[in-house]
């Protein structure tokens, strides 16, 4: 009766409700260190895949579906639209495909490198303006020595 009511409802059979995802991700047995690119999101560098780890999940994503596991080697299972945490859904499909680890080094090293010409200016605009507060009468001991 339980069958006959499911299929007049079209709900699936005990049988039909497990959905076997046959899905392989081609990942080298032991992963190169994940880099974290925005916070609780890291990604792994230098594979094919979009793998990403993800509150202690492995996530890839590939042809507009999302698979996790918790092992990279095995066990990956689909993982509905709304189920993908928000942080990773928002990300470009793509962007992080055959990525470089590197390209995230230099863009650090690039903004270390704008953060300290950034203070180098700002201590000199300081250093001129205590100059220029000086020439007015007043400085510090108006140079007959400290």
């Amino acid at each position: 009766i339980a069958l006959a009511l499911a299929a007049f409802l079209g709900l699936p059979s005990p049988g039909q409700a497990q959905v076997s995802v046959d899905f392989h991700v081609d990942l080298p047995v032991v992963l190169p260190r994940p880099v974290v690119v925005q916070p609780g999101v890291q990604v792994v560098p230098d594979v094919r895949e979009e793998v990403y780890v993800y509150n202690g999940w492995y996530y890839a994503r590939r042809d507009g579906a999302w698979y996790r596991s918790r092992d990279h080697r095995r066990g990956w299972v689909g993982v509905p639209g709304p189920r993908v945490p928000a942080r990773l859904a928002s990300i470009p499909p793509g962007h992080y495909r055959n990525w470089k680890a590197e390209h995230e080094r230099e863009k650090a090293e690039r903004r270390a490198e704008r953060h300290h010409e950034k203070e180098v200016r700002r201590e000199e605009r300081e250093d001129r303006r205590e100059e220029r507060h000086d020439e007015h009468g007043h400085g510090h001991g108006h140079g007959h020595g400290d």
